[in-house]
């Protein structure tokens, strides 16, 4: 059938607050200025399944507590999806889960409570475009804030901001990009904090194309950001294994703190200028060869810091 909504607000106590399932919206949509779902003891709070036609909009605060499955679930929607601000309290499962929509999804400020388990946010499948307002994912246990893994996308994904905390529990995430594979930018366009997780981003066998970036933080210098894990025993910040050299995976804005950053760490280099110098082997302050001869440096950079016509000569003898 098709169903048309002028306006209208909802609420719902201690029941499922409604299921959009294989239905057709009129072409002026389907229009709310709030939602709200208290004690809902049930699995999902407002789910949307094989939905087609006008828009989904709700232009005020969607909020919703208590769900034990997913306090949003949207499946084959081809429909576009607005929201204002959204509130979601779970008591475990997920708070936002997106498989397969061909339609775009647009939200306000988002904030997450996590339950037992479970994901903030999960996408998967083949989705359109996404755009979040400012988020902040919180009582992150042994699930993951943000879960892109296997996921691949036909529209950007871009969050204004994304904080992410977690209870310090093993096996915690705050970012799973695990096989995601993506022709689109999946970016934060200001600062942002992963805190209190085991592993602050998992990039393992990430596959993205060339021209394409990931991005955490606002992108450039001064660090404003911070992925922070060091609270857990065996964490990581960001998880390599398996990265393909294709696509971009900007981390330029983020600061690490005591986390645990071995594997991001590069080749010791000493720099060498002209033969007879003496130096710690740094650009601002380069040591001669024979320094570099007896240092552990993986690689040695020669320089040359005449500023003159002249030529610097290093002698290997």
């Amino acid at each position: 059938g098709t169903l048309s909504v002028g306006t209208g607000s909802l609420a719902v106590n201690n029941a499922q607050i409604t299921n959009f399932a294989g239905i057709a919206f009129g072409a002026g949509g389907v229009n709310f200025t709030s939602i709200t779902g208290t004690n809902l003891a049930s699995a999902a709070g407002l789910g949307f399944n094989t939905v087609t036609g006008g828009a989904f909009t709700v232009s005020g605060t969607t909020s919703i507590a208590g769900s034990t499955g997913s306090a949003i679930a949207a499946t084959n929607v081809s429909a576009n999806m607005q929201f204002g601000t959204v509130d979601l309290t779970l008591t475990s499962g997920d708070g936002l889960l997106l498989a397969g929509n061909a339609g775009t999804l647009t939200t306000g400020d988002m904030t997450i409570a996590m339950g037992t388990g479970g994901n903030g946010i999960r996408a998967t499948g083949t989705n359109g475009t996404m755009t979040f307002g400012n988020v902040d994912i919180t009582n992150v246990g042994t699930g993951t804030g943000v879960n892109l893994s296997g996921g691949t996308f036909d529209g950007q994904v871009t969050f204004a901001t994304l904080d992410i905390t977690g209870t310090s529990q093993t096996g915690s995430k705050g970012i799973n990009l695990t096989g995601y594979d993506n022709s689109k930018d999946v970016v934060t366009t200001g600062s942002g904090t992963i805190q209190g997780v085991q592993t602050g981003i998992d990039l393992t066998n990430s596959d993205i194309a060339n021209g394409v970036r990931f991005q955490y933080g606002d992108g450039s210098a001064p660090v404003a950001s911070s992925i922070d894990t060091s609270g857990i025993a065996g964490n990581v910040a960001i998880v390599t294994t398996g990265v393909t050299a294709t696509g971009e995976y900007d981390f330029e804005d983020i600061g690490f703190g005591t986390s645990n950053v071995s594997n991001l760490t590069g080749p010791v280099v000493f720099v060498v200028d002209q033969n007879n110098s003496s130096g710690a082997g740094t650009f601002s302050d380069p040591g001669s060869i024979s320094e570099a001869a007896a240092a552990t440096a993986d690689v040695i950079v020669l320089i040359d810091t005449d500023t003159g016509t002249g030529t610097q000569t290093v002698s290997m003898s």
